[in-house]
């Protein structure tokens, strides 16, 4: 301490008593933080409005997808929802629609990964995020784009049996009415295609989600965190078993229901594609 001016040194005890009470204050602070997350551990279902309601919660949701592990999460699962279409394919033109694009990472990941000569689709029911999403695709890639198209999730302006493969991504949540959403996917998917419809699970362990309000409270944008996200998504998230249940309802042929740690994922079964 012989660094310290005359006027902050301070005998051994007093530094003591800083100490523990600096130590004292952190220890208060982090108990109350977890206290609070923890009492708001979904326990119930609690819709909520989606993120491109708020014009800066969407432009901040379009820099966060602009990221690298959320762009490996959007190939992942474009190669999840083509690969039967990679395993069995034909001569024909394959046609594929990606539902409630959101900020477009996902339609512009399908146009990446499909053939050359597949007509890739994205709807989304929000304007202002089909202008987002068309700028960052001519940012991404310029020659190789999907069609941008604004409509609502349960009224597809499409005809019965229009495309090969139908995919959704972070939209069950948001859906106001989800068996007539999945009902619409069943109706423009032709007989054999494939759909993949794959979201946030509510009923995550609670250690999960004490990560996720970390990683919200330190890496998520603030017009972000300002609504509440990624865990008002979360509290308005569907289990797997209220999924299926919706998927059933709907009458979506072959239904495979799968869960990960912070996902879920409805999908047909592989054995009965026919891409």
């Amino acid at each position: 301490m012989l660094f310290l001016p005359p006027a902050l040194r301070l005998d051994w005890l007093t530094w003591r008593v800083v100490g523990w009470t600096l130590v004292t204050a952190v220890t208060a602070f982090v108990s109350r933080w977890v206290s609070d997350a923890v009492e708001a551990y979904p326990r119930a279902r609690q819709g909520g409005p989606a993120a491109a309601c708020n014009p800066a919660a969407a432009r901040d949701e379009q820099r966060l997808a602009d990221s690298p592990a959320w762009r490996l999460v959007e190939r992942r699962l474009a190669d999840r929802a083509l690969a039967p279409s990679r395993s069995k394919p034909t001569f024909e033109r394959l046609r594929v629609l990606n539902v409630d694009f959101g900020p477009g990472g996902v339609a512009i990941a399908l146009r990446e990964r499909s053939p050359l000569d597949a007509t890739v689709v994205a709807t989304d029911p929000y304007a202002g995020m089909t202008g987002l999403a068309r700028h960052r695709a001519v940012r991404r890639n310029r020659r190789r784009q999907p069609e941008f198209v604004q409509a609502w999730g349960h009224g597809l302006p499409f005809r019965d049996g229009s495309f090969d493969v139908v995919l959704a991504a972070g939209a069950l949540h948001g859906w106001p009415n989800p068996e007539a959403a999945l009902a619409e996917i069943g109706r423009v998917l032709k007989p054999g295609g494939q759909y993949l419809v794959a979201d946030l699970r509510r009923d995550m362990r609670l250690w999960l989600w004490l990560a996720l309000r970390v990683a919200q409270a330190v890496v998520v944008p603030r017009d972000l965190r300002a609504i509440d996200e990624p865990g008002a998504s979360v509290r308005a998230a569907y289990t797997p078993h209220e999924a299926e249940w919706f998927a059933a309802r709907a009458k979506l042929p072959a239904i495979r229901v799968s869960a990960g740690p912070l996902w879920l994922a409805v999908e047909r079964k592989r054995s009965e594609a026919l891409v």
